[in-house]
């Protein structure tokens, strides 16, 4: 395999496969093959363990030019891959920190300040915090008229009750609003007809009546009272009271 300087593969009229390039490279000769001179730089001239570094490649712009499958791509939930969809345009993830913009479809759980904002520029709230308690009854469902907390049927997790008198309660928001003005309360006491309340036989007319009085922006005072046959307005602990908290 006869070796060739420049000028010489220059000159040729023809190069041959079997001609070779040699390059002085301090004091070592190296050697490229004519076939590389001639036609460029092929696979079939590239050693297997020739380890290119990246510095050597240039970015690839191309569309189409990697497969999936020679990157960590998946639609699965994994760690540390790249996302892609599936064959329908879904993906898979855990948590995802992102503003919302547009409608959800589905179940929306968490945390939830905003739900949409209708026309104007008063905002829409959803529910912030909802219960239904027993008045006549202790934090662990045994009737008694103490000043203590009360028995939650069903209500979040982010608010509690307290007897402080008859017919008065302590409402407690955990976390709380944003402020004494930015939130309101609905409250709703109610009877079951002939029940013994406060420890004795009450005879009434209607339902109870409730009023929320909002005193600071994680604690609000309910009181409930009951209009009796003598068209006295008393002080009475129900047995259903359904509170709802709307606002921010």
């Amino acid at each position: 395999m006869p070796s060739k300087t420049i000028s010489q593969l220059t000159a040729a009229t023809t190069i041959n496969d079997a001609d070779v390039f040699a390059i002085d490279q301090s004091g070592s000769t190296k050697k490229v093959a004519a076939s590389v001179v001639r036609g460029g730089l092929a696979n079939a001239n590239i050693a297997s363990g020739a380890a290119i570094v990246d510095s050597k490649l240039a970015t690839i712009s191309t569309a189409g030019k990697v497969s999936n499958s020679a990157t960590t791509a998946t639609n699965a939930n994994t760690a540390s891959a790249i996302v892609a969809r599936d064959a329908s345009g879904n993906f898979s993830a855990g948590t995802i920190t992102a503003n919302l913009t547009g409608n959800v479809t589905g179940n929306l759980t968490g945390s939830a300040t905003t739900l949409s904002t209708a026309s104007g520029s008063a905002p829409v709230y959803g529910c912030r915090a909802f219960l239904n308690f027993d008045g006549t009854k202790n934090a662990s469902g045994t009737v008694v008229y103490d000043n203590t907390s009360r028995f939650i049927t069903i209500g979040s997790s982010n608010v509690s009750i307290t007897r402080i008198g008859t017919g008065t309660y302590t409402l407690t928001l955990s976390p709380a609003m944003s402020s004494a003005t930015s939130f309101t309360v609905v409250y709703s006491p109610s009877a079951v007809p002939n029940a013994t309340l406060n420890g004795s036989a009450y005879n009434y007319s209607g339902n109870g009546y409730g009023n929320a009085i909002i005193q600071s922006s994680s604690t609000v005072t309910l009181y409930s009272t009951m209009v009796n046959l003598n068209q006295n307005n008393v002080a009475v602990d129900f047995p259903i009271n359904y509170v709802h908290v709307f606002g921010n």
